[in-house]
């Protein structure tokens, strides 16, 4: 799979504590056009919850196309497990697993679901950097796939000072100029899940659709408490494609989109 599993496993806050619970509400709007100059907005509301051990939500999606049906009422629920032990003094290691349902109008957990699981290990480099090197492999009913996890990380975005992540899948740099606040910028992939479409689409009759696309964003963090975070800023998305696909995995079209900037917020509570 943001694939889901992996941008969901990113989006997730970290919690400021060991098995803190939290909760992330979360929203979403986009503005662009395809080639033919016809209007698209898409909306997306949602929740993310969970703590060291385990993370799951729930999105819904809206897309609106300018003098061509809009594609509706995308749900998205998610779930996954993720843990971390100690292999020796300065190795790590790390799995996850889990999966998502993605549906629009009739659910059938045999024809939306995707499932995955990743492993990892993380190196301690000294002088602060780590470096994380792994694999994950996942499965759905258009096609099974792979993907690397290869990160190099330095920083604690808790704590003030610059922290940054880059590699695969994940681009990010914060600036913590004290307690209260913080600037984040991100790159990062949205290939999602494959979300299955209603029968008797005009998009094809039980089709797939992936929504594929790369966004660069930045948000301005405020942390009024301990317990609280919200997240607001601006996004671009670029290198957009709707695909579709058939029952059999058979690529079926796609509908190209100009690059186009967005808003977005969200807010964590620690408990």
């Amino acid at each position: 799979m943001k694939k889901l599993a992996l941008a969901t496993a990113l989006a997730l806050t970290l919690s400021t504590s060991a098995n803190a619970w939290y909760i992330t509400p979360f929203f979403d709007s986009y503005d662009t056009e395809t080639k033919s100059n016809n209007d698209v907005t898409a909306n997306t509301y949602g929740v993310d919850f969970g703590n060291d051990l385990f993370s799951a939500g729930y999105k819904y999606k809206t897309i609106e196309i300018d003098h061509a049906e809009d594609i509706d009422d995308m749900q998205t629920l998610y779930g996954f497990v993720h843990t971390g032990f100690e292999v020796s003094q300065d190795i790590q290691a790390k799995v996850l697993a889990g999966g998502s349902f993605s549906w629009r109008e009739d659910f059938d957990a045999g024809d939306c679901y995707d499932v995955l699981a990743q492993g990892s290990l993380v190196f301690d480099l000294g002088n602060g950097f780590n470096f994380e090197g792994g694999a994950g492999v996942g499965t759905n009913p258009v096609k099974t796939y792979a993907y690397p996890v290869v990160q190099l990380a330095t920083g604690d975005p808790k704590s003030e000072g610059l922290s940054f992540k880059v590699g695969f899948p994940t681009n990010e740099a914060t600036f913590r100029f004290n307690d209260f606040f913080a600037l984040n910028g991100k790159v990062s992939y949205l290939g999602g899940g494959y979300t299955k479409l209603k029968k008797h689409s005009v998009y094809g009759d039980e089709s797939y659709l992936l929504d594929k696309a790369y966004r660069a964003s930045i948000a301005a963090q405020f942390s009024p408490s301990e317990h609280t975070t919200i997240n607001a800023g601006v996004a671009y998305t670029f290198d957009h494609y709707y695909k579709l696909y058939n029952k059999d995995g058979d690529y079926q079209g796609k509908l190209k989109l100009d690059s186009g900037a967005g808003v977005f917020v969200n807010g964590t509570a620690y408990f």
